[in-house]
């Protein structure tokens, strides 16, 4: 429990440093083409998981039918 805590609050603070990096780093003008780009490829990656993620609900749902299936199939009396 504490571990997954020492993670989460490293990795959020790696991303607050790199973000702040980030902005000393670069111009705005330059971040916004960046952005630009970013979006099409972060909404490109969000659908793709959508897409398995529902396949994968789907598949556990078909599962769990069955499995339910399986039991009352199991309880019968012969």
């Amino acid at each position: 429990m504490l571990n997954s805590i020492l993670i989460i609050i490293a990795c959020s603070a790696a991303a607050l440093l790199f973000l702040f990096l980030v902005t000393r780093a670069s111009t705005a003008p330059f971040r916004k083409e960046s952005n630009d780009f970013t979006g099409a490829v972060v909404t490109v990656i969000g659908t793709t998981y959508a897409v398995i993620l529902a396949f994968t609900l789907s598949n556990v749902w078909t599962m769990s039918q069955q499995a339910q299936a399986n039991e009352e199939q199991e309880a019968k009396p012969w």
